[in-house]
């Protein structure tokens, strides 16, 4: 009986030292932020996530809070964070299409897209601004959210006949809109019925296939041919921009080949940043490369997503082997990692208490 009081002594010691820091009836997460997919800018703040919950970082004074279901997210399996500086509003999308707006300390749940029959993929692959509106790139076409109001405005499926159509990303001017697809490049002009697929045609002075991304850049249009999105073809994708007249192959990116796994949405035309096989990059106004991480100081750049502070020259790396990273740029500029206490990972399997400790 004796050998068993340190051990309820301990267990006791552990859960009156939660006590004092959560209150009865309260739970508290302590997720892994080793390893993270997305991130996006909002103001001061940084927000990141690990799949699971939400690492929020104050870039002035360097706190961090963290946002979970335990404190107002509706689910898991968060696929993208996506900042609109129109109305400071952060979408949450998840990979079953459900999204959680977060507006300061409001957290609003719209699950309608999650809750559709649809007989396409049903996922959101990206997400593209214009002032309150976000165009949502689904797996069977486009859904045009209105993020002031919350709700669905109308909905595009583009593919042949009105059928579902995979769409990676939106690009646009300020008279078209340009669809990136599994079948192509797809466009409209903005003035037409764009839910009528027939005012929808495929782009034919390039390539047809699979184009993975597409963004404005300057004042011209850059979308990225993949036969490595269509089929896992290696070292054939090719960029191609369009003036406002012609389309061409454009040869921005150095050396060739390569592989363009995402151009990322920024609200900075000046500034064309993505992302290939090895790391990220951005080239500036003058279509100069200044910038490209594919290393940090202390592990190989493994990125899944990156939030561009082009006033600072800050990047907000989410990296899935070395977590949330501030960069200054490739070494010698510093890249810090940021985190919190918390496990190894969030795959936990056993949990016991020693010597005072939960392990």
């Amino acid at each position: 009986m004796g050998k068993k009081v340190p051990i309820i002594l301990s267990f006791l010691f552990v859960w009156l030292n939660m006590l004092a820091q959560i209150k009865v009836g309260q739970w508290k997460d302590h997720l892994s932020y080793n390893s993270c997919n997305t991130v996006a800018k909002a103001g001061d703040f940084v927000y990141t996530s690990n799949g699971a919950g939400i690492l929020k970082y104050n870039t002035v004074d360097g706190t961090i809070e963290t946002i979970s279901k335990i404190n107002g997210l509706s689910d898991i399996g968060i696929q993208l964070l996506r900042y609109n500086p129109y109305n400071g509003t952060l979408l949450v999308v998840y990979n079953n299409a459900n999204i959680d707006i977060i507006r300061g300390t409001e957290i609003i749940n719209f699950s309608d897209i999650k809750n559709k029959t649809i007989t396409g993929k049903k996922n959101i692959n990206e997400v593209t601004f214009k002032n309150n509106i976000a165009y949502l790139a689904c797996g069977f076409g486009i859904i045009v959210f209105d993020t002031d109001k919350i709700e669905i405005k109308d909905t595009y499926y583009i593919g042949p006949g009105g059928s579902y159509l995979n769409v990676y990303q939106i690009g646009l001017t300020d008279t078209t809109i340009i669809a990136a697809t599994t079948s192509g490049l797809y466009k409209a002009n903005t003035a037409t019925l764009l839910n009528n697929f027939q005012n929808w045609s495929i782009i034919s002075s390039v390539p047809l296939g699979a184009y993975n991304a597409v963004v404005k850049y300057k004042n011209k249009i850059i979308a990225n041919y993949s036969p490595f999105a269509a089929s896992g073809i290696l070292n054939k994708d090719t960029l191609y921009s369009y003036d406002g007249t012609f389309w061409k192959k454009d040869t921005i990116k150095k050396p060739f080949p390569y592989i363009i796994q995402k151009m990322f949405p920024t609200d900075n035309s000046n500034f064309l940043c993505m992302q290939d096989q090895f790391g990220f990059e951005v080239y500036n106004s003058a279509e100069v490369r200044q910038e490209y991480v594919s290393y940090y100081q202390f592990n190989y750049a493994s990125v899944k997503d990156v939030a561009f502070d082009f006033n600072t020259t800050t990047y907000w790396v989410a990296d899935l082997v070395s977590g949330f990273v501030k960069s200054l740029g490739s070494p010698p500029y510093p890249n810090t990692i940021i985190n919190i206490n918390g496990t190894h990972s969030n795959y936990i399997s056993n949990i016991d208490v020693f010597d005072g400790k939960v392990i």
